[in-house]
């Protein structure tokens, strides 16, 4: 550069470019973000690009880069998220002059004269960014003065979900027989507590087709219902991942009695008398031959009396 004077009123102009998201998010699945913004299930990195708006040859240099990353609409202090310098910008700075990463919510002082600036800023996963409201917005100022404003500032908007659904499940009927048998139906109701929830990942293996679809209930919480209405024997398993493929945050809970493996047993037990006939009058012994006939006969809920009429 020379000691020539430059007229310099125009604002550096700053952009983001993100990486492909993981997922990218709908109304129907989020309930949130009918805008498709991109979702993601890790760190995510972007790169930023600020040049000066008047270019190498006019322009009077970039002075100092900084962004801010707002979660929910409200800014968000340094910790964990940061600017990671990809080479010096500076082609007359001295060597480390500038530090390796800086705080998202410093200016980054560039000075001297360059005209375009590259580097990422990585937000990571877990804690406050675990959201799918994350708005990153990168400032800049030239050696003359001029600043990003208005929809001049580089802005990007995106979530992270690195965690998986919470699964619960529980029964309407609790009433068992020998800690496993109903004489009514009964139903289970699965809960899925998720943000990006895809019903279509949400797996349940069981004996019966006669099930709801997934309804939404509020605050992330999404209900299934599995009806267990004819008698047979009966086992549930529950499992998948959301819409990013994050599996189950821990093991599903299960409340209630006998919620993994039960019977429906609706159908009284027939009984069958042998080598004795109503109405019939006998002058010898006696022996009439009972036989019970079910599927979940238990000898220690039967009984048998026997009555005569003289």
């Amino acid at each position: 550069r020379s000691n020539a004077l430059y007229l310099d009123r125009e604002s550096p102009r700053a952009k983001i470019s993100a990486p492909e998201p993981v997922v990218l998010a709908t109304d129907q699945i989020t309930h949130r973000n009918a805008d498709g913004r991109g979702l993601y299930n890790d760190d995510v990195t972007l790169q930023v690009t600020v040049r000066d708006g008047n270019g190498a040859d006019t322009g009077s240099g970039l002075q100092n880069v900084s962004c801010k990353v707002f979660v929910d609409g409200r800014e968000e202090d340094s910790e964990g998220a940061y600017v990671k310098r990809l080479r010096e910008c500076l082609n007359d700075a001295p060597e480390n002059s500038m530090p390796e990463q800086v705080s998202y919510g410093d200016d980054s002082a560039l000075s001297g004269c360059e005209a375009e600036y590259t580097g990422t800023i990585t937000i990571p996963k877990g804690d406050v960014f675990e959201t799918n409201d994350i708005e990153v917005r990168v400032y800049a100022q030239d050696n003359a003065g001029n600043h990003t404003e208005g929809d001049e500032i580089g802005r990007i908007k995106l979530g992270i979900d690195s965690v998986g659904p919470k699964v619960s499940v529980s029964f309407d009927n609790n009433a068992a027989q020998n800690k496993m048998y109903f004489k009514d139906p009964r139903t289970a109701r699965i809960r899925i507590y998720d943000r990006n929830i895809d019903p279509d990942r949400i797996l349940s293996d069981t004996q019966t087709e006669d099930m709801t679809g997934i309804t939404y209930e509020g605050a992330d919480c999404y209900l299934k219902e599995i009806r267990y209405r004819k008698d047979g024997d009966y086992t549930l398993v529950v499992g998948g991942t959301d819409a990013l493929g994050n599996g189950l945050k821990g093991e599903v809970s299960f409340e209630g009695t006998a919620t993994d493996h039960f019977v429906i047993d609706q159908t009284a037990p027939k009984l069958l008398i042998e080598n004795l006939k109503d109405g019939n009058a006998y002058n010898g012994e006696v022996a009439p031959l009972v036989k019970i006939l079910d599927e979940n006969f238990s000898g220690d809920l039967a009984s048998l009396s026997l009555s005569l009429n003289v």
